[in-house]
Order: C-alpha cells, then structure tokens, then sequence
C-alpha cells in the first residue's frame, strides 16, 4: 500500500522544530510492514496549496494521514 504522511502547516512564521514522533511512529511501524511510505512535511519546508494539490495528484497514494 501507498501511503502519504502529512506534517501539516503549524507555524508558518517560525521555524519547524521537529517532525511529530507519533507520526514518526506510525511511519516506521508502517515501513516494517512492507508498505511505501512517504512524509510531506509542510511544516519545514512550507510548501504552498498548489505544490501539494500537484504532489497528491501525481503521487497517487492508497491512504493519506496527517500528524
């Protein structure tokens, strides 16, 4: 399976701290399992609306989760 991690938006003036260790942990207890799994920090790198519409779209994930 297919599966997209989201770190959405939290504080677009300061800079991330960190990616959320649930989150975390949900990756790599789903990559132990065998599934693809990519994470879409939005917080970090503040990516914009149109930029992950098009990653979503391109992407094609099976199931989607946001931290």
């Amino acid at each position: 399976m297919k599966v997209l991690l989201i770190n959405p938006p939290c504080r677009e003036i300061l800079p991330p701290s960190s990616l959320p260790l649930g989150l975390a942990y949900v990756g790599s207890v789903l990559l132990e399992a065998g599934h693809d799994v990519k994470v879409l920090d939005i917080d970090a790198h503040h990516y914009n609306r149109k930029y992950v519409e098009e990653f979503i779209k391109r992407e094609k994930f099976d199931v989607f989760a946001a931290g």
